[in-house]
């Protein structure tokens, strides 16, 4: 009787060790990419406040915002960047699109250099894709939306396309 105690303790043991070791094997393989994505993220962030000297003299920030995951909410099986601000200037359209023109921010791999993009609110149709969506959500829920004068638009900087190796958040 004792024999048969001591194999099922053993038997339980192995098991007991087995599931362990799935459960954490299953928590690394979904989170260990998550902290490296952040941190290029906010290397893409920090690259970004590169553009500080090239805003309009009178434009005002609203909000600004960073996304990493995917393109599409029902999953797009890549990784992508975003970061960017929402801001209100006085000028014209195209003086505010000049004020940005041709300018660049180095990106967080160092593999170059990422075009800073320009999208005005009233654009159609730009703001109905995630996650410009989820931006344009949160500014017009922002009071400084309401003391905003002149053009509102969108400057940011993104790069897309890479692989999500187990980030959830980008499949």
């Amino acid at each position: 009787m004792k024999r048969a105690y001591h194999i099922t303790v053993r038997v339980f043991a192995v098991f007991g060790v087995a599931v362990f070791c799935v459960i954490i094997w299953y928590v690394v393989t979904i989170t260990w990419k998550m902290p490296v994505h952040n941190f290029d993220l906010w290397r893409l962030g920090r690259n970004f406040q590169s553009i500080d000297s090239y805003h309009p003299v009178d434009s005002r920030l609203l909000l600004k915002n960073k996304y990493v995951g995917g393109l599409y909410p029902e999953g797009s099986y890549s990784c992508n960047y975003f970061v960017g601000e929402f801001r209100s200037a006085a000028q014209s359209r195209e003086e505010i699109i000049r004020a940005y023109g041709g300018h660049f921010v180095d990106s967080f791999d160092g593999t170059g250099r990422i075009p800073v993009e320009i999208r005005f609110l009233d654009d159609q149709g730009f703001f109905d894709h995630h996650p410009w969506y989820e931006w344009q959500k949160k500014l017009r829920q922002s009071p400084d939306l309401s003391t905003a004068q002149g053009s509102v638009y969108l400057v940011f900087a993104s790069q897309i396309g890479y692989p999500p190796y187990g980030d959830i958040r980008c499949n």
